[in-house]
């Protein structure tokens, strides 16, 4: 099975491929929901931030330029 990078993935959501975007959703929301959790401290700013940056996502990705990272670090 051949895994796609993250580059790649969002290659294809800005090229308007919603599956690249559901890919990247699949990897990287948990981490981000936690992230959000521990800035926000409530967990319903949290859902709601999650999807607004996944928007923001889909909207921008063909802006990414590889200058910074699409992955989430834990602590």
């Amino acid at each position: 099975m051949d895994v796609e990078s993250d580059e790649d993935l969002l290659a294809r959501t800005a090229s308007g491929d919603e599956q690249g975007l559901r890919f990247l959703y699949e990897r990287h929301a948990a981490a981000v929901l936690r992230l959000l959790r521990r800035l926000t401290s409530d967990p319903g700013v949290a859902e709601e931030l999650l999807q607004e940056t996944w928007i923001a996502v889909w909207t921008s990705a063909d802006r990414f330029r590889g200058a910074s990272s699409v992955r989430v670090r834990p602590r």
